[in-house]
């Protein structure tokens, strides 16, 4: 096992092509499930590891949560955003839809981001609008991602996953706990599935 470091991830503009990525809307969309056997390891459509461009932060962004999370049920259908915790029953959610085109760019200049040469790619994660509440379903499936290969994911427990966003990883991880981005599947108002989204 081992720590991770912290690093900014609210407020980005991805710079990279994240070509078969769902749009940033929050509201339900279609994917595939997560497998639910613990501690598999299996095989998502995600290209393999591409090479790190560079990424704008947007000025006013932060990785640390403010404001106390409330209680709260999403709609059922994918949310992407930002874990903020889990304490085996519950997470903490900061929903973050990816935004492309002019949604995009009109997020972008409301967080504050230079947009005189447009973006240096069609996507731009906004500043998230407050952390929830929600509750996970006791059959919840988690899937973290191989930080050899991104196209790899490995099932993991609650245990795994709570010491995984304390900061204490698997080193087969990739990514920072304080900004943790992620599919969010709920289901009935409860989380049934949650799959770490790859960020550069």
């Amino acid at each position: 096992m081992r720590r991770l470091g912290c690093a900014a991830a609210t407020g980005l503009v991805l710079a990279v092509s994240l070509a078969g990525c769902a749009s940033g809307d929050v509201t339900p969309a279609e994917a595939s499930p997560t497998t639910s056997a613990s501690g598999a390891v299996t095989e998502t459509a995600s290209p393999t590891t591409p090479a790190t461009p560079s990424t704008t932060v947007a000025p006013t962004a932060s990785t640390t949560a403010t404001t106390s999370a409330t209680a709260a049920i999403l709609a059922d259908g994918d949310h992407t955003g930002f874990v903020r915790g889990y304490d085996g029953t519950t997470i903490e959610f900061d929903p973050a839809p990816i935004l492309t085109g002019a949604d995009a760019l009109a997020a972008a200049q409301a967080d504050g981001v230079d947009v005189s040469e447009g973006l240096p790619n069609d996507f731009y994660i906004p500043l998230g609008a407050g952390v929830v509440q929600l509750e996970t379903s006791p059959d919840l499936t988690i899937a973290l991602l191989d930080n050899t290969d991104i196209s790899v994911t490995h099932d993991v427990d609650a245990a795994t996953f709570q010491a995984f966003l304390a900061g204490d990883a698997p080193d087969w991880a990739i990514g920072s706990p304080d900004a943790l981005f992620a599919t969010l599947r709920v289901s009935n108002g409860v989380v049934v599935a949650v799959r770490q989204f790859y960020l550069p």
